[in-house]
């Protein structure tokens, strides 16, 4: 059986309200660590110094430090440049983690690096823990589109899509406009990236409208709403 499908009429009635038309108009978050990026390992290699001038940069200058993939941009290079800790593998994971984030600028990046988000001892640390947004202390559901990817235990899409509405919120493909994507477990477990995710990812660290859960969290907004 097909699995559900939003509604495009929902979708357009509910960026209309909100207003929600070009995301090209918001600024982009990510264009100063771009050039820093491109600046200082552009040629294909990184060394040491460059390594610090950019932690340094990103630190103090960027625009975001606390979402993924910045925040693990920053954590990889307090990583690298520590003594003792730079070698060639290391070195040759951070340039791909910066090209694919910052240099080639893909909206495939993170499925690029998808032997690296399998391994949770790599520089880069556990990128699957660092792509999740913290969880808020009360969710707003009431119009904002929300997206679910892979198959939840909690039930099938169909099921997924009416409690969302119950929420007040509109079920969505996604989008720059999109609000919230929530990740089935399967995807956490297996440590894989889906065209969804990998999007998400893309637009949240551009525009800072989408934020991402796994399953669990979803879980727990519906328990708490009572659906």
């Amino acid at each position: 059986m097909p699995s559900a499908k939003p509604s495009l009429d929902e979708i357009k009635a509910l960026r209309k309200k909100r207003s929600l038309w070009h995301a090209g108009g918001e600024e982009d978050h990510l264009a100063g660590v771009r050039a820093v990026c491109l600046r200082h390992s552009g040629g294909g290699y990184i060394t040491p110094e460059a390594a610090k001038e950019m932690l340094n940069w990103c630190i103090h200058k960027s625009a975001v430090t606390d979402t993924y993939p910045t925040s693990t941009l920053i954590k990889a290079l307090q990583v690298i440049t520590a003594e003792g800790r730079w070698t060639p593998e290391a070195e040759k994971i951070l340039l791909r983690f910066i090209t694919a984030y910052f240099i080639e600028d893909s909206q495939s990046a993170s499925i690029a690096l998808a032997d690296i988000f399998g391994d949770p001892g790599s520089l880069v640390g556990d990128l699957i823990k660092d792509l999740f947004d913290a969880t808020p202390d009360k969710f707003v559901f009431l119009d904002r589109f929300v997206v679910h990817t892979g198959k939840f235990r909690s039930g099938s899409r169909a099921k997924c899509f009416e409690q969302a509405r119950a929420l007040g919120s509109t079920p969505s493909d996604i989008a720059w406009y999109s609000d919230y994507l929530f990740v089935a477990d399967e995807h956490v477990e297996s440590r894989a990236i889906s065209s969804k995710i990998d999007y998400a990812i893309y637009a949240r660290a551009r525009w800072g409208q989408i934020s991402i859960f796994p399953e669990s969290v979803w879980q727990q907004a519906i328990e708490e709403y009572q659906l």
